[in-house]
């Protein structure tokens, strides 16, 4: 079967394309050639004299056929008709034989894709890095500025919000990340005692007083702080001593809730009778006592003094028994 030879347009191989077929892929290159790429011997040379270029390397089209038609066919509708470069030693080609034969656009495309581009940005984007990595100093620091302060609004607004805990997350990172900034010592010292709002004292709350004050730049400042933070101190320690001197309300207990029964006795109320009777036998008993001991000295005999000491003491024993009736 005749076959037609057509030179590769990726490799410069030279590719036969049996009768009947359009196109034969490349067995180098895997580019597919058309037949309409098809030219003769003299035109072959001069097609290979131009499309070696052995000093830059080639970049190689994908080997989709689509992508090499479109822009193929592309070409042919907007471009003028090509001027082809004559090689030395070597007559030139009509033009007409050229545009037949040799597909023109698609060697222009090769050619355009053989030529080492220039990136002349790069040295741009070298100096823009070197800038980028190289800041100033006041850069830096209004970097830090700045981000001291997003953290110390963002603790501020929990603060207010009442969300302690949060807050005091906030102000240790701000307070280990900027240590020679007061306020992230002054903020965990309010998120710690509630915005001294709390009832009990941490003893770490001394430990950043210290440390704030000792960072103040401002003795005004400083001032209030200290007077806020003892006036703190100062409603803690009233506090714990009006707790400390009223009865626990656990110790009271409802007669209802009692464990066990309570025993009673039911005792009659003493009257005002009973309580004359005994103040009067009393001392009628001691007048008695008198004027016997004045008979036994002068009778000279004891029998009536121990007598009415009997009587006597029988005489107040009962009263006294009467008396707790």
């Amino acid at each position: 079967m005749d076959s037609i030879q057509v030179k590769c347009p990726g490799c410069g191989q030279v590719v036969l394309i049996e009768q009947g077929k359009k196109r034969e892929s490349c067995n180098k290159c895997s580019t597919w050639v058309d037949v309409r790429d098809a030219v003769k011997v003299s035109d072959l040379e001069v097609s290979t004299t131009v499309m070696d270029t052995p000093a830059i390397a080639v970049p190689l089209v994908s080997t989709g056929a689509s992508l090499v038609e479109d822009k193929t066919l592309a070409m042919q509708k907007a471009s003028p008709a090509p001027i082809v470069p004559e090689a030395p030693g070597v007559s030139s080609v009509p033009i007409d034989e050229v545009e037949t034969h040799s597909n023109p656009p698609q060697q222009a495309i090769r050619l355009e894709l053989k030529e080492a581009p220039d990136f002349p940005v790069a040295e741009n984007i070298d100096v823009e890095l070197k800038e980028n990595v190289n800041f100033s100093a006041e850069d830096k620091t209004e970097t830090l500025v700045s981000d001291c302060e997003r953290l110390f609004n963002e603790g501020t607004a929990l603060l207010e919000q009442g969300r302690y805990p949060l807050a005091e997350k906030i102000f240790i990172a701000m307070s280990l990340q900027y240590p020679d900034d007061y306020r992230g010592w002054w903020g965990r010292l309010r998120a710690s005692s509630k915005d001294f709002k709390a009832r009990e004292k941490k003893e770490i709350t001394k430990e950043y007083m210290m440390k704030a004050s000792s960072l103040v730049p401002d003795e005004a400042l400083k001032f209030q702080m200290r007077k806020k933070y003892n006036d703190w101190l100062r409603d803690l320690a009233v506090a714990r001593v009006k707790r400390q001197s009223r009865i626990p309300e656990s110790s009271y207990k409802k007669i209802d809730d009692a464990a066990e029964p309570m025993d009673y006795t039911v005792k009659p109320v003493r009257t005002s009778g009973n309580w004359s009777k005994s103040c009067v036998i009393v001392p009628i008993a001691f007048v008695l006592l008198f004027l016997m001991f004045i008979i036994s000295l002068m009778q000279g005999s004891p029998a009536p003094i121990i007598t009415l000491l009997i009587i006597v003491g029988a005489i107040v024993a009962f009263a006294n028994k009467d008396g707790s009736n």
